[in-house]
């Protein structure tokens, strides 16, 4: 099976310093059977409190549970976009230029409650045009 690697630095001044330091936050490569990604567009004129769905491919028919082991949401919209998971209301504001990562090593469906779906909101009506660029790698 693939590997998909997601590797998380940070670099800062710590305090008292002058000098950066950086440092390795985390390696998470899960296996994954299924993948996405893609932009989607968010057009001039759409209102406020829009779902738009991040597409998930299936990994097995039912019953079985899709897996996600690594999400990546990238608001690159103009505007604030709410972030929900799991058909959740809104969980939180993902700021334009912001990211949103969930990533695991290993499936969860068994053990806890996986991420099988995601979906940004529009905040406000779109005056621009903007976008949402995505990733999933699942199993």
């Amino acid at each position: 099976m693939p590997t998909a690697t997601l590797s998380s630095y940070l670099t800062y001044t710590p305090s008292g310093s002058i000098s950066p330091a950086s440092v390795i936050m985390s390696v998470i490569s899960p296996t994954y059977t299924v993948q996405s990604e893609g932009i989607i567009n968010i057009p001039i004129g759409t209102g406020a409190g829009l779902p738009i769905p991040i597409p998930i491919p299936v990994a097995f028919p039912p019953p079985f549970v899709n897996d996600i082991n690594v999400l990546v949401i990238k608001n690159t919209n103009v505007y604030d976009m709410y972030l929900s998971l799991n058909g959740s209301g809104p969980l939180f504001r993902l700021a334009p230029g912001g990211e949103f990562i969930a990533a695991h090593p290993a499936n969860v469906a068994l053990f806890g409650i996986p991420i099988i779906s995601a979906m940004v909101i529009t905040t406000t009506a779109q005056l621009v045009a903007g976008s949402v660029s995505y990733f999933v790698f699942g199993s």
